[in-house]
């Protein structure tokens, strides 16, 4: 009894459907507002207080899109994914795949893009690599170390320049062209990390992009490197490696047991 009169009123709530509010009506003590004006009152609130995460979450994407094209937007995401945790950094996991499944644009990869620096503002600290540990191992054995990434890492790949539109939004209060006019041209390809408080947005080539990926996978420093040099013979992998660990997106390793 309880469970129904909660998941009904959760659904007048959400969806302010007639047909849920009339059935948790009989079910509620009518006061100085009857049931429909009670129930319309959480539904402003929970409305309100899940755009506001939205908002806050994908600015850039908003940005991109408009407020009125984005809150018309979220509104649908709300109905088709409502929150289910009362951690509110929880909330719009899935908008991005959502606004792809509408229309793949700059705007859907762009909001993985804000949901990713989200995470990495969230993610947990971690210890940098002491880049001595690794000269201590053989060198017949680099090949199958396994390469743990910082918490905070994302790598995100697009057919659209994501960096470029991300600093024009950090410059900018003027709005892009329209997404229609925002064509995919090319591949494009970012870490997103944190280092200490900052999140940092790092342009990657391709080949050091899918080296990443495979050490994100949790393979062996063998099969990372192989992919990278399939795509450029001349992938410069120590200095690469160096690279992120000073950046703290390579922040430990697994010896080979």
């Amino acid at each position: 009894m309880l469970h129904e009169l909660q998941s009904g009123f959760m659904a007048a709530v959400l969806t302010g459907s007639q047909t849920e509010l009339t059935s948790v009506t009989p079910k509620i003590r009518e006061g100085k507002l009857n049931t429909a004006q009670r129930v319309a009152i959480y539904r402003r609130n929970v409305q309100s207080t899940l755009r506001g995460a939205l908002g806050d979450i994908f600015p850039t994407t908003r940005w991109m899109l408009g407020d009125d094209k984005f809150l018309n937007v979220g509104d649908q995401f709300i109905l088709h994914a409502p929150s289910t945790s009362g951690d509110l950094n929880q909330f719009g996991r899935s908008f991005p795949e959502f606004l792809s499944a509408m229309q793949p644009s700059a705007a859907a990869d762009m909001a993985a893009l804000d949901w990713a620096w989200h995470e990495a503002f969230h993610a947990a600290e971690q210890a940098a690599l002491d880049l001595s540990r690794l000269g201590a191992v053989p060198a017949e054995q680099h090949a199958a170390l396994v390469f743990q990434l910082h918490p905070s890492a994302r790598l995100i790949g697009s057919a659209y320049p994501l960096l470029e539109l991300w600093q024009a939004h950090q410059n900018s209060e003027e709005a892009p062209l329209e997404i229609s006019k925002i064509l995919p041209a090319d591949h494009h390809f970012l870490a997103v990390h944190r280092d200490d408080a900052n999140v940092t947005l790092t342009p990657l080539s391709a080949p050091q992009f899918h080296f990443l990926k495979i050490c994100a996978e949790h393979q062996p420093l063998g099969e990372a490197a192989e992919a990278a040099f399939a795509l450029d013979a001349n992938f410069a992998l120590q200095a690469f490696l160096i690279q992120t660990v000073q950046q703290n997106i390579v922040i430990d390793f697994n010896e080979p047991s």
